[in-house]
């Protein structure tokens, strides 16, 4: 049996860190399911699992300095869910996602378990 390369140990042990390695993510969730899950959220009480499921997905895909509204949870409270906080510009450096939105003003999300 032969030894791994040191690089080649550390690209099994950790490849997000190799330039060179891309990550392939497949869902196991087919379509019909995931419409049932979306569609009987409010009926199984999870308005707040999918709310923090969009604030994930908005911190990821647009802007990472999103915190989570906290007051009233009842519905029809008109306000935002989320919205963006501010954040020093070495901080910004370190975001790995998103998009530098310090410039354009805050950023309010609202989440909705409506059809």
């Amino acid at each position: 049996m032969t030894m791994p390369s040191p690089k080649d140990f550390m690209k099994q042990r950790r490849s997000n860190r190799f330039s060179d390695s891309r990550t392939v993510t497949e869902s196991k969730l087919n379509r019909s399911m995931l419409e049932y899950v979306l569609e009987s959220l409010g009926a199984r009480n999870k308005e707040k699992n999918f709310e923090e499921f969009a604030r994930k997905l908005c911190q990821l895909e647009i802007c990472p300095n999103l915190r989570p509204q906290t007051g009233s949870t009842a519905g029809g409270d008109s306000k935002a869910d989320s919205e963006t906080i501010p954040v020093s510009s070495q901080t910004q450096l370190a975001f790995s996602q998103g998009t530098d939105n310090q410039s354009k003003g805050k950023f309010a999300f609202a989440v909705s378990t409506s059809k």
